[in-house]
């Protein structure tokens, strides 16, 4: 998710949108011309969930800390990582 993360920040930069501070990949994604990272970007979303993002950006995280092979199976992992890797080939083709 962080990869995909600053991918998006880095387009954002490029096509010289309003840089946004959200961890939200959709809200990230938004200010993005471009519907299929958009969907790509709500599709990881949904699959690492928003209560990750929140335990991940907690000020106090120690309370909240979990294992992420205790919140997620390996097929929603790989399904994390290949949305991941379209994510960041798709940035590529708008930045080349």
């Amino acid at each position: 998710m962080q990869a995909a993360k600053k991918a998006l920040k880095a387009a954002q930069l490029y096509i010289d949108a309003v840089p946004s501070f959200s961890h939200d990949l959709v809200i990230l994604s938004s200010s993005i011309d471009d519907v299929q990272l958009q969907r790509l970007a709500r599709q990881l979303q949904q699959l690492v969930t928003d209560a990750s993002c929140r335990k991940l950006y907690d000020p106090d995280p120690i309370e909240y800390r979990v294992i992420p092979h205790d919140e997620h199976d390996r097929q929603t992992a790989v399904d994390a990582m290949n949305c991941t890797t379209e994510i960041l080939v798709r940035v590529n083709e708008l930045i080349d």
